[in-house]
């Protein structure tokens, strides 16, 4: 058997693999969490108008929120239909991922579906209803065009990667410096080349680019309610959360990428240093990839350090995106002897074998357990009772899924919320005692005899952190939204130790469901003084 039939047995299989994988999540997440269930209820206003004011709020560009009205539209928003949906992003992955094969002489996609398509973060965040899935393959076919515009700068790949790009950035905000990276790569090349009338097509269709995207500039820039989101971000912690979104098992996974990133640009930086030869199309390929790898990296970091957010897994999708199609189309260039092209299927077969079965634990997780607490306050509670959502954000899920009679606020209340209402929590921050209200309803359900329950428990006092906080910005605390909702917790649970008679948890978070959404429940009944 030939070694180039054994490459496409190995990329073919990692495709099977793959899909079953991403099957077995799509089966297994069960209800939306918080963050999906904003998403929809974007696209899901009633108005495009709604839309366009509000986008900014689930940190996604129209087009996305507009792609998932029109998939609704057609297949209903039920559970079953969504998680549909983050299959069909999944099988877009996949395509992108052999398209991008074709774009390099037919080569197979055996390190993007290694790196990218067996990562634990992209098969869970990217297969939810969020836009970083599909932003993903925007980002791939963007590059595999502009790649192929090297080899081949037709009319028809120009506008591939045109299309692509914009796409990509309409899509998924985090794609915006990673094009600009591959803008910045594609003129170095050309300038280098002395094809200065090439540069100024590619800048120009830069510029239409960036003008696509004026109108969200001043709803991303703008608003002022983003400073409760501020973290300080530093090098070191981005590096720290860059490396727990590759993956488990974590040296395993960490030597691949090392290898990858390191090895295949070395190889390539060999073999264009070597003897000087006549310049080809497919250097200059090789040129933009090796040149745009760094890049890529520095732009994406800035951009971090930029948003200063806390960020999370899949705050680092797009750039493992990135790099992970970059890497994959520079190994079809320089791994052409026969030795490397063996050291690349062995690195390749060794993903397969392993990681499926360290993933496993994370493909049958479940995104939430909002529809078993829900449930369980239809089954117990009445119209006398009142549930609390503590804090506000699970609220966001859990008016998917409660359809009981007992009402219900959140804390601090800010009413039915149905996308991330930032602002609101800040208008709250700023107040002497925002959470009065609550303690009312508190008080006064106690009191007449009607049960509260308590949707994600309540903090016990802490000796760290004071049971008040001066309204925002505060000395200590500053913006901090996470301190200011530690506090409120708290208060609710130092307000229930103090007058409630019996407190009870009903559920306790439990093995195999999604830490940002495995919620308590408790309940308390009776008053004293």
């Amino acid at each position: 058997m030939n070694l180039r039939r054994l490459e496409n047995i190995t990329a073919i299989l990692l495709s099977i693999v793959v899909l079953a994988l991403l099957i077995v999540r799509v089966t297994h997440a069960g209800p939306l969490w918080r963050d999906e269930c904003g998403a929809l209820n974007l696209a899901q206003l009633p108005r495009l108008i709604d839309i366009a004011r509000n986008f900014q709020h689930e940190a996604f560009p129209l087009l996305f929120p507009l792609t998932l009205r029109m998939f609704t539209g057609i297949f209903g928003g039920s559970d079953a239909a969504l998680r549909c949906f983050g299959l069909l992003v999944g099988l877009l992955f996949l395509g992108a991922a052999w398209f991008n094969s074709r774009s390099a002489e037919d080569a197979p996609p055996l390190l993007v579906l290694s790196l990218l398509g067996l990562n634990a973060s992209f098969l869970t965040w990217g297969s939810t209803v969020r836009g970083y899935g599909l932003g993903i393959v925007f980002l791939l076919l963007a590059l595999a065009w502009t790649t192929r515009s090297f080899r081949n700068p037709t009319r028809a790949n120009v506008i591939g990667a045109l299309l692509g790009s914009l796409a990509s950035v309409h899509c998924l905000v985090a794609n915006v410096p990673l094009i600009g990276a591959m803008v910045i790569s594609a003129v170095t090349v050309l300038v280098i080349r002395g094809r200065y009338r090439q540069a100024l097509v590619v800048c120009g269709l830069a510029a239409i680019g960036a003008a696509s995207f004026l109108p969200y500039l001043h709803s991303y820039f703008y608003a002022d309610w983003n400073i409760v989101l501020k973290y300080p971000a530093t090098f070191a912690s981005l590096c720290r959360k860059l490396v727990l979104a590759l993956g488990a098992p974590k040296f395993f996974v960490g030597a691949m990428w090392f290898a990858a990133v390191i090895g295949i640009p070395f190889i390539g930086w060999r073999l264009l240093s070597g003897p000087r030869e006549k310049q080809t199309p497919e250097k200059d390929a090789l040129t933009f990839l090796l040149i745009l790898v760094p890049i890529t990296l520095i732009a994406y970091c800035a951009f971090l350090r930029l948003l200063s957010y806390e960020t999370q897994s899949w705050y680092y999708l797009a750039i493992l995106g990135a790099v992970a199609g970059a890497l994959d189309l520079m190994s079809t260039i320089v791994l052409r002897t026969q030795t490397l092209r063996i050291a690349r299927l062995i690195f390749a077969a060794t993903a397969l074998i392993v990681l499926p079965f360290a993933l496993w634990t994370r493909m049958t997780e479940r995104q939430s357990n909002i529809d078993i607490v829900a449930q369980s306050i239809e089954h117990d509670a009445t119209s006398r009772d009142l549930v609390i959502v503590n804090p506000w954000h699970f609220a966001l899920s859990f008016q998917r899924y409660y359809r009981g009679n007992a009402h219900w606020i959140t804390v601090p209340e800010i009413g039915a919320v149905r996308i991330h209402r930032y602002d609101l929590v800040k208008e709250k921050m700023q107040q002497v005692d925002p959470i009065a209200d609550v303690r009312d309803a508190l008080r006064e359900t106690l009191q007449s005899g009607g049960r509260v329950w308590i949707v994600g428990g309540a903090r016990p006092p802490q000796r760290d952190l004071p049971l008040r906080a001066s309204p925002a910005p505060s000395v200590e605390f500053g913006w901090s939204h996470t301190i200011y909702t530690s506090i409120w917790s708290m208060q609710i649970g130092a307000f229930l130790q103090e007058h409630a008679l019996e407190g009870d948890v009903r559920i306790s978070p439990s093995a195999g469901v999604n830490e940002y959404e495995n919620l308590t429940l408790i309940t308390a009944r009776g008053w004293k003084d």
